[in-house]
């Protein structure tokens, strides 16, 4: 018992000095928590940034109140006594109003955080008044310190406001009214300044972007320089259409699509083959910053605000080490140097990392490092997934649940692959040939985003391609991806002519597509909200079972995915979702070897685009909270490169044929038809308009 009076009478003495340490370290890695979310192998920790942004304000208001506890329940009268025990610990009451401020590079964990401003606008409210109480009610000392605990008390104050200020800013429903009502007139008053443009309807638009696409740009485009020049939004490039407008599913104006196609073939033209890979990481760097860093949210006068904060900080180090501090606590003088000292080098650390990193060439590989993110592609497979079932490496071994091993499979085994720059480039090859060749008016400019793979397939039409290729397409989205996973697996785990002995282009190829191949069977497996609606994740376990049912009486050894590919090749003959992937496989392989991979390339291109023109364009900048998918900058492309998208199809759906309204009305008319024909026509003439 008396380990356990000592053990309890040293947490009465010590709790607040730890907790108010301990919300200072949380503090330090809410700040560095930016690394976290956006180094690709740093990933597997967000869980632990998750966990302090959550506790790192349940802790602070935790100490607040243990001080509001202490001292209401102090009970001694003795003045030596109380400015010995507890004269510091009430000037540690606003540097918790500082901790529950939060940090410059991080506001909210996820898009639902920003949703919660009112919350902590309450929060700032209850705690800024307890804060205040006990400080007024307990102060007693010397002048100086008075200063300082004034100083710290305006940081603290400001700090917290700027929290909720920030968060409601970068909501949705603040993003959605901050976008111009005049959209369907013409696009954002603040754009392109070519009125007559505005106003394309979209024969007009398909007609000037296919001229855009064959011609060079015209003399009197505005340059880049130009284009930037009148944004002041922002907006981290001269688009004419901000690409908010996208976040929240506006249909864009065609003359704003047409200018923004314009600006990415200039662009290609006077850069590199990656200046669309750029344009797109900047704009969602953008974003990133906009919805999860304080920094985008910010307008010039909060901006100015934040970077003198730290001096308040400072100030108030000076002041606190020049004051008198006999007959206070000497561990309390201590815990309030390290709280003073390291709360202002924490408001210093971002204004000095943003000023100096970047041109210090021994450390620019850090802001190199961390931008990595924008190339990468996560990568998952149906055939090891399976092995490692059958197989379990150590860690599947190690972990005793089964709920929790399912989990492991999952998310441990996600590769990244540096490949978003290459694939960017097919997806911006494929709608240029779309413009080019497919699109000639308005009815094939919507059927272009309804391609799957058809303009493929019709490119590389032979007597060769079998009905299993076409009949891909008869099948709902989610289990044509499956099929082909499947099969660009089997394509290239085939006993003969393995890849290692490709010419290097055709290597290529096949890589970049197993890449697309594993990547969309990961957003089917593991991200199934950035698909469809209605997809079914289960078909993944529905293909293991089938597997299962397979594998059951073979005596083949599967140590591996090419033994596993090349064992279930051999069954074509069944109606399970195997049988039909092993039949579609069965035909790309009598093709000739570069032919078949150009036409699997050519599918997971279509299917990506097809994929991005029925994408929610909310999803996306709440993936950016989550690591980030690729898929949003195929997405971006496809609605900047003035495609169809989801909202277009929403709120700009096809007119029907003239000719059929005619026709129908003509059937109306006609005296022959009787009283049911005559409702029977007014309804399908309604149905039409």
């Amino acid at each position: 018992m008396g380990l356990v009076s000592g053990a309890l009478q040293w947490w009465e003495e010590w709790q607040l000095r730890v907790l108010v340490l301990s919300s200072l370290c949380v503090q330090f890695l809410l700040f560095f928590s930016i690394w976290v979310r956006r180094v690709p192998a740093l990933r597997r920790l967000r869980v632990v940034v998750w966990m302090a942004y959550l506790g790192g304000d349940a802790l602070a208001i935790y100490a607040l109140a243990t001080l509001f506890n202490r001292h209401r329940q102090r009970t001694t009268d003795v003045v030596g006594e109380s400015r010995s025990s507890s004269g510091l610990e009430v000037i540690w009451a606003p540097v918790l109003l500082i901790h529950l401020g939060g940090q410059v590079t991080l506001s909210a964990f996820s898009m639902e955080d920003n949703e919660l401003w009112l919350r902590h606008v309450i929060t700032l409210v209850s705690q800024v008044t307890v804060s205040l109480y006990v400080f007024c009610r307990w102060w007693s000392g010397e002048q100086r310190l008075l200063q300082t605990a004034i100083i710290l008390f305006v940081f603290g104050i400001l700090k917290f406001s700027i929290k909720p200020w920030t968060l409601r800013r970068a909501s949705y429903s603040q993003m959605l009214a901050s976008t111009d009502v005049s959209l369907g007139k013409g696009g954002r008053k603040r754009g392109r300044g070519n009125k007559e443009e505005d106003a394309l309807s979209l024969d007009e638009y398909v007609t000037q972007a296919k001229e855009t696409m064959r011609c060079d740009q015209e003399a009197d485009e505005p340059t880049v320089k130009d284009k930037a020049a009148t944004r002041s939004d922002g907006d981290p490039g001269p688009l004419s259409i901000n690409s908010i407008d996208y976040f929240v599913d506006m249909s864009a104006p065609y003359g704003g699509r047409l200018g923004d196609l314009r600006y990415f073939q200039q662009r290609k033209k006077e850069t590199t083959t990656d200046a669309s890979s750029k344009i797109l990481q900047a704009h969602f760097s953008y974003i990133f910053f906009l919805l999860y860093n304080k920094v985008r949210a910010l307008n010039a006068t909060a901006y100015q605000l934040v970077l003198w904060l730290p001096f308040l900080a400072l100030a108030s180090v000076v002041l606190f080490a020049t004051s008198h501090k006999d007959g206070y606590n000497s561990t309390d003088v201590k815990v309030t140097y390290i709280l003073f000292s390291c709360t202002a080098l924490l408001e210093f650390l971002f204004p000095l990392s943003f000023l100096v990193l970047p041109f210090i060439p021994r450390l620019r590989f850090l802001v190199m490092y961390m931008e990595e993110w924008h190339f990468m592609i996560s990568q998952y497979d149906l055939m090891s997934f399976y092995v490692r079932k059958k197989k379990p490496t150590f860690l599947m071994n190690i972990v005793f649940f089964k709920c929790l091993r399912e989990y492991v499979n999952k998310v441990w085994y996600v590769r990244h692959v540096s490949a978003a720059c290459e694939i960017t480039e097919l997806v911006q090859l494929h709608i240029e040939d779309g413009w080019k060749t497919f699109i000639n008016d308005a009815s094939t400019y919507r059927r272009f985003s309804d391609l799957r793979g058809q303009l493929t397939l019709k490119k590389h039409q032979q007597p060769g391609l079998g009905e299993e290729l076409w009949g891909s397409f008869k099948v709902p989205f989610d289990k044509s991806i499956l099929l082909w996973h499947i099969a660009t697996n089997l394509c290239f785990h085939r006993s003969v002519d393995k890849p290692s002995s490709f010419p290097r282009g055709q290597s290529r190829l096949t890589r970049r597509s197993l890449e697309m191949s594993d990547y969309m069977f990961y957003l089917l497996f593991i991200r199934t909200e950035m698909l469809l609606p209605g997809t079914r994740p289960g078909l993944s376990t529905v293909a293991v079972y089938d597997l299962e049912d397979i594998l059951k009486n073979s005596n083949a050894n599967v140590e591996d995915e090419e033994a596993l590919a090349q064992e279930i090749v051999k069954h074509t003959t069944g109606d399970t979702l195997i049988h039909e992937a092993c039949r579609l496989a069965v035909s790309l392989m009598k093709l000739q070897e570069e032919e078949m991979w150009q036409i699997i390339q050519g599918m997971w291109v279509e299917m990506l685009c097809y994929l991005a023109s029925r994408s929610r364009g909310f999803l996306h900048p709440k993936s950016l909270g989550e690591g980030g998918e690729y898929l949003s900058y195929v997405w971006l492309l496809w609605s900047c490169m003035g495609m169809q998208t989801l909202a277009d199809k929403i709120h700009k759906p096809e007119s029907p044929e003239e000719k059929e309204i005619l026709a129908t009305a003509k059937e109306w008319a006609s005296p022959s038809n009787g009283r049911l024909n005559h409702e029977t026509s007014t309804t399908r003439i309604l149905s039409l308009v």
